[in-house]
């Protein structure tokens, strides 16, 4: 099971594992709310992804430009702290620490391709054999 905040390439790594023949699945978390309880139950095939603040805050803004969401929000002068930089340091600050305290194993795909978050992932669960 992955686990993390939104745009962390949770849902490209999992559909990449499931063409590899694992079972895999994705959960996306608000730090605000903690840690669906669920996850107890999956303890051992749970790791979560997460990735530099800077480098989240540009996909999310090019999410946002490329759907049209940034000129909508600009006509009703509305912002979201989904695209402040500060809002998402500290986001991503918050999902780490509950990830430490759950002791649930973290990659940094930060600059990975998705090939290589599925491998880092792999390690991380024992499923792959690095000789």
């Amino acid at each position: 099971m992955l686990l993390g905040i939104s745009r962390v390439s949770k849902s490209p790594t999992s559909s990449f594992l499931g063409s590899l023949g694992y079972k895999a699945a994705n959960v996306s978390i608000a730090p605000s709310l903690g840690l669906p309880k669920e996850l107890a139950r999956c303890k051992g095939r749970v790791v979560a992804l997460t990735m530099q603040p800077s480098k989240l805050f540009e996909i999310r803004q090019r999410r946002f430009r490329l759907n049209g969401f940034a000129t909508a929000l600009a006509e009703r002068d509305e912002s979201l702290d989904y695209l402040q930089l500060r809002d998402v340091s500290q986001e991503v600050m918050a999902a780490e620490q509950l990830y430490r305290k759950a002791k649930i194993p973290i990659v940094d795909v930060t600059g990975m391709t998705i090939e290589e978050a599925a491998t880092h992932v792999l390690e991380e669960l024992k499923l792959l054999d690095r000789r």
